[in-house]
C-alpha cells in the first residue's frame, strides 16, 4: 500500500523572523502570490515536522510499501525578503541542498529528512515532492506575469495545480527503479516545476 501525506499547514507563517521586513511577505499575499498561515513559527514547526513523522511512524507500523511526501521548494530557500535567497548555482535541481530561511521552509526540510531516514531504518520507500509555487487554475490566464523585484528568486519558478495532482499519482505508482537511482536507495526528493518561469523571460534574461 502507498500513503500519500499532504496534510500540514502549508505556507509560511506570517510572522516573520526577528529582523526582517513583514510588509514583503504581505504584499505577495495581497496580490495572491503566496498564503500566509497565522499560526506562529514554532507552532507550525511543531505541527507540521510532527505530522509528518506520525504519518510515516504509522506507515510503518501498518506495513506500506511507499510513503509520498507533499514537500515544498520552499525548502531550500524561500525567505519573506525577495533579497535573502541567493542560490549558488541555478538552475535549481532536485540535488539542489536545503537551506531554509524561515519555519515553513525549515519544516519541510527537516519533514524530507525525517522521510530518509525512515527510508534507511524501516525499509519504507518514501518520495519526497518539493513542488515550486502552486498557480490555481482560475490564475492561469494571468500567466506570464511581468517581471517585479518583490517576487523572491525561488518563485521564479512555479508549477499548475494539476501538475500537483500527477506528480503525487505518479511518485505512488512508478516502478522503484525509475525514482530511486541515487545514493539513497529506497528515498528521493523530487523537485516539481514547470520547463518556464512565471515571467516572459527567461532566467538567463532575467539575471
Amino acid at each position: 500500500d502507498v500513503v500519500v501525506h499532504a496534510a500540514a499547514l502549508p505556507g509560511p507563517s506570517r510572522t516573520t523572523p526577528p529582523g526582517v521586513d513583514a510588509t514583503l511577505g504581505e504584499k505577495l499575499e495581497r496580490e495572491g502570490i503566496i498564503g500566509l498561515e497565522d499560526a506562529a513559527p514554532v507552532d507550525l514547526l511543531v505541527n507540521n515536522v510532527s505530522s509528518t513523522m506520525r504519518v510515516l511512524e504509522a506507515a510503518a507500523d501498518a506495513g506500506a510499501t511507499r510513503v509520498v511526501l507533499s514537500s515544498s521548494a520552499f525548502a531550500m530557500g524561500w525567505a519573506h525578503d525577495p533579497r535573502a535567497f541567493l542560490p549558488e548555482t541555478l538552475p535549481l535541481t532536485d540535488d539542489t541542498p536545503p537551506r531554509p530561511h524561515e519555519a515553513y521552509g525549515l519544516s519541510k526540510a527537516l519533514g524530507d529528512e525525517i522521510g530518509a531516514s525512515y527510508a534507511r531504518s524501516s525499509g519504507l520507500e518514501v518520495c519526497s515532492l518539493r513542488f515550486t509555487n502552486v498557480v490555481k487554475r482560475e490564475l492561469f490566464d494571468r500567466m506570464p506575469w511581468a517581471y517585479s523585484d518583490d517576487i523572491p528568486l525561488l518563485q521564479w519558478a512555479w508549477c499548475h495545480e494539476d501538475d500537483v495532482v500527477d506528480a503525487h499519482a505518479i511518485a505512488a505508482t512508478a516502478p522503484a527503479a525509475q525514482l530511486f537511482d541515487g545514493a539513497e536507495p529506497r528515498y528521493t526528493s523530487l523537485l516539481v516545476a514547470t520547463a518556464s518561469t512565471r515571467f516572459a523571460q527567461s532566467t538567463t534574461e532575467l539575471l
